[in-house]
């Protein structure tokens, strides 16, 4: 921008997101993942349903039109590629740091689960609006999402240090923590039934 050049896709930034990105996943779990709710492994087992759902539903409204729209260019689409498997990799972070949370979810918890659903959701407009209309300005509405996500998390740096993390026994979930995770099968579903209608 201050050259008055056109931004060049991949470029240097690129790099700098995706290192990003891969320090918020890392991050979340460090932080906030109970060490006595390793050995239980159904935690997987729900991250693997979101996982698989939500990658189904991001490939065809996400994934789907920047392989169409790549020109040809491998590495390109490749690179575009890699921020909606980034998102997905953030959403199941954040369900399996819920998950074992089991109902008590800390205020870092929140903080961090909301800056995740807001770079999540942005980024999801992003795509799609540069996949259908354009994306040519700067100061769109839309980016006040990822500025939400960064000030929540640098909101997180300013609370105090949990002992909750250290927790002894196991509780047994609610059969509502229970189901949650699969409710994110309604979507899917509503997907393969309007991917019917459309032949």
């Amino acid at each position: 921008l201050v050259l008055n050049q056109t931004t060049p896709f991949p470029g240097y930034a690129d790099a700098a997101y995706y290192g990003g990105y891969l320090a918020f996943i890392l991050a979340i779990p460090l932080l906030t993942f109970p060490e006595q709710r390793l050995p239980d492994r159904r935690w997987l087992i729900d991250a693997a349903v979101v996982t698989l759902v939500a990658g189904a539903i991001a490939w065809e409204y996400i994934m789907k039109p920047i392989v169409g729209e790549s020109g040809g260019d491998d590495f390109a689409a490749a690179v575009a590629l890699g921020y909606p498997l980034l998102d997905l990799a953030l959403l199941t972070t954040l369900v399996v740091t819920l998950y074992a949370s089991r109902g008590k979810f800390s205020k870092l918890t929140l903080l961090l689960t909301a800056a995740g659903l807001f770079q999540i959701v942005t980024d999801a407009l992003y795509t799609y609006v540069v996949t259908t209309t354009g994306y040519d300005n700067v100061g769109n509405p839309m980016e006040l999402g990822w500025i939400a996500a960064y000030l929540l998390l640098a909101v997180c740096f300013l609370l105090p240090e949990e002992e909750s993390r250290n927790e002894t026994g196991f509780i047994r979930p609610s059969m509502v923590g229970i189901m949650l995770p699969y409710a994110f099968g309604l979507p899917l579903l509503a997907l393969l039934i309007t991917s019917a209608a459309r032949g």
